[in-house]
């Protein structure tokens, strides 16, 4: 069974206007126009915003501030939008953000993913690709109300997530990565209808195809329901 730790540390407002201080000091052109964006972006959320959307993309960022356990972040937003930016990695503080729906991280430079992104059990849709993924964390297989996910274009050559309880799963996009390409058991025994695709220069292994045949095959004229490799 897949769990993670539910403690979590819940930053102040000084604490958290700290953080965010230190990390726009930080910033390599913090007085142009994009950085002052971003950091009335935050600002709002630390000063209860409204907004229900954090977005920006193309700033070339390489890290975010750890202040998303701050409750105006982590009670409020519901979609991320952070592409085309040069993210190396997420802090331990975005798995905080319980109502999140929507991640947007595509484009980036990703390395990998904080073990803490399971708590985001409300999440349905996910995008990134286009990053230098190799591996998800074991809590990536909590994210059970997944719709779509896209993981195209990165670096993985196996996928060991728990797709057993991935009952609203629509669409799983792992084109573009590392050839061939294995998955855990657990992807045939999911009953509901959705598609993994596998195109561009990434394939399956030969002991996963066998699996695939083999689970098809004994479950022909009972209205197997799986996953359709395109």
């Amino acid at each position: 069974m897949n769990t993670i730790s539910e403690s979590k540390v819940i930053l102040s407002h000084d604490e958290a206007q700290r953080i965010l201080d230190d990390w726009v000091n930080q910033l390599p052109d913090r007085n142009t126009a994009s950085s002052i964006r971003i950091q009335r972006l935050f600002d709002s959320f630390l000063n209860t915003s409204h907004n229900k959307s954090c977005f920006f993309s193309n700033d070339r960022i390489t890290h975010l501030p750890n202040i998303f356990n701050y409750p105006s972040f982590s009670e409020k937003i519901t979609d991320i939008y952070l592409c085309h930016h040069d993210l190396m990695s997420i802090p331990e503080s975005f798995g905080s953000l319980i109502n999140l729906q929507l991640v947007h991280l595509s484009s980036n430079k990703l390395e990998s993913i904080p073990e803490s992104f399971g708590y985001l059990r409300n999440l349905k849709y996910l995008s990134m690709e286009h990053n230098n993924l190799e591996k998800l964390p074991e809590s990536f297989s909590c994210l059970t109300n997944l719709v779509r996910c896209d993981l195209s274009h990165n670096n993985f050559s196996e996928i060991t997530v728990n797709f057993e309880n991935f009952t609203q799963l629509n669409t799983l996009n792992f084109s573009h990565n590392r050839q061939p390409l294995s998955f855990s058991d657990s992807i045939l025994n999911i009953s509901n209808n959705f598609s993994v695709f596998l195109s561009g220069s990434c394939g399956l292994t030969d002991a996963f195809q066998a699996k695939w045949l083999e689970a098809t095959t004994a479950n022909e004229g009972r209205d197997y329901k799986g996953p359709l490799f395109k």
